[in-house]
């Protein structure tokens, strides 16, 4: 509503956090000041420390700033069509691919949590841990499961299936890997080999 009458701006607000977009540089700015007087008329500021400026694409950047942005941890960042291998139908832009995935500290996060999990069950059976880890697992992967996440999932799941591993094999130190593979992990419907088990 504040910058109705100051252009074509893109304003996305979630609770406290917010986006706010114009083709125009100096626009922008106008913008940025307009929010700010407005805040300040409430008693409220913009915090500095958590608070950047970005381009989403190098092709407009010039070296002054980041390209792309976070929010709400995701990455968003606009690839070129004409030279980029990715394709992706969801950007509009003739020139430009939107992409949008989890942020280097959402993923190292969700994995750091993991790896927590899966050592604190050291003495835990399969199926108590893997009971723990599955609404980890599938939480995260729900709230990404829409944008472009295929490439993360995938090495994701290779760094889990190695943790899981290497948590088997300090179980029984002196067991065999062909021992350890066989007893944890499992082929299902022609899938790659999988960490599971059976339970009533």
């Amino acid at each position: 509503t504040i910058l109705q009458n100051q252009g074509n701006f893109t304003f996305v607000r979630y609770s406290d956090d917010f986006i706010m977009a114009h083709p125009n540089y100096e626009l922008f700015l106008e913008g940025v000041y307009t929010i700010e007087k407005f805040l300040h008329s409430v008693g409220l500021k913009i915090s500095r420390k958590q608070t950047s400026i970005a381009v989403t694409n190098e092709k407009i950047n010039h070296g002054k700033f980041k390209v792309g942005f976070n929010f709400l941890g995701c990455h968003f960042i606009l690839y070129n069509r004409k030279y980029s291998s990715k394709t992706n139908n969801r950007g509009k832009n003739k020139d430009f691919v939107l992409f949008v995935t989890p942020t280097k500290e959402k993923k190292l996060e969700h994995y750091n949590k993991i790896k927590r999990t899966v050592w604190s069950m050291k003495s835990a059976s399969q199926e108590n841990l893997i009971k723990r880890l599955n609404p980890i697992i599938s939480d995260w992967s729900v709230y990404y499961q829409y944008y472009n996440s295929s490439r993360d999932f995938s090495k994701l799941d290779y760094k889990i299936w190695f943790l899981l591993f290497t948590w088997a094999i300090k179980r029984h130190n002196k067991k065999s890997k062909t021992w350890i593979l066989n007893k944890y992990f499992h082929r299902y419907k022609n899938q790659k080999s999988r960490f599971f088990t059976y339970w009533n």
